[in-house]
């Protein structure tokens, strides 16, 4: 059954405002407006049938798997690789953050600081994300900062509950002091997110403060794992850990013994 919407359009007193009305009881409950009402130019709309819209504008019923608007493009892992190739992959001689030296270098900012790219990642990352478990999602500051404002944003899109947090490297010295931001409360079961993991030092770090604020970490995600051991330090404290892409994906082989 197509839901029966109505969106009124109106402007009084050099205001205008929109009222939204829905019968469809499987549309997202109130206050948020009923995700199957559009504003199309100044006319109010009585009835709009899913067929008859296209398809990059339409939001539609729960139970058309086309329920949530273009903003919730789905995940796209060749594009994401592509941009990498294009922005982010680079050749010579570096020393990571690990302090490992390495023949090549993953700029992970170059992609979580694009449009197109923080809006592939956080797609992806949100499928990844176990949604029945996970309350928050945060990481270290400043390289999870996007990602977990691009994810928030993808749950949003997809009528998600789900809060943020970020972890300071060093308290800020004043006020309350904390190291973990946002509206995160102890108790609560949260995922860390991180751009690149190599032996995920920073994803340990912010495990540290994460739990010595309270809270449970059930989960790390990771744009991509350079395959150097940060998976093994993650699995022995009993975290699982997933990535959208591997070092593999752009045809570099993992130093020996870190193949899966």
């Amino acid at each position: 059954m197509v839901a029966t919407c109505v969106v009124d359009v109106g402007v009084g007193n050099g205001e205008s405002g929109v009222a939204y009305r829905c019968s469809d009881t499987e549309h997202i409950a109130a206050p948020v407006p009923c995700p199957q009402s559009l504003v199309l130019g100044p006319k109010a709309i009585e009835s709009i049938d899913p067929a008859d819209i296209d398809g990059q504008d339409a939001i539609w019923t729960a139970s058309n798997p086309k329920f949530f608007s273009a903003m919730s493009a789905p995940y796209d892992k060749s594009q994401l690789i592509d941009l990498f190739r294009e922005r982010a992959l680079k050749f010579g001689d570096f020393t990571l953050a690990s302090g490992k030296k390495a023949k090549y270098y993953l700029d992970g900012k170059q992609i979580t600081l694009h449009s197109r790219g923080l809006q592939l990642i956080s797609s992806g990352l949100l499928e990844l994300l176990d949604a029945d478990a996970i309350q928050a999602v945060g990481g270290m500051s400043i390289g999870a900062d996007p990602i977990v404002a691009g994810v928030l944003t993808a749950a949003a899109d997809q009528g998600q509950d789900l809060i943020g947090f970020l972890v300071r490297k060093e308290s800020k010295g004043h006020g309350t002091n904390k190291f973990v931001e946002g509206p995160v409360q102890p108790g609560m079961k949260v995922a860390i997110v991180e751009d690149v993991v190599t032996t995920g030092g920073s994803s340990l770090l912010a495990i540290d403060r994460v739990q010595e604020f309270g809270c449970e970490v059930v989960q790390v995600l990771a744009i991509i794992d350079r395959m150097e051991g940060g998976r093994a330090n993650f699995e022995a404290r009993n975290i699982p850990f997933q990535s959208l892409l591997t070092i593999e994906d752009f045809g570099i082989t993992p130093p020996h013994g870190n193949a899966p």
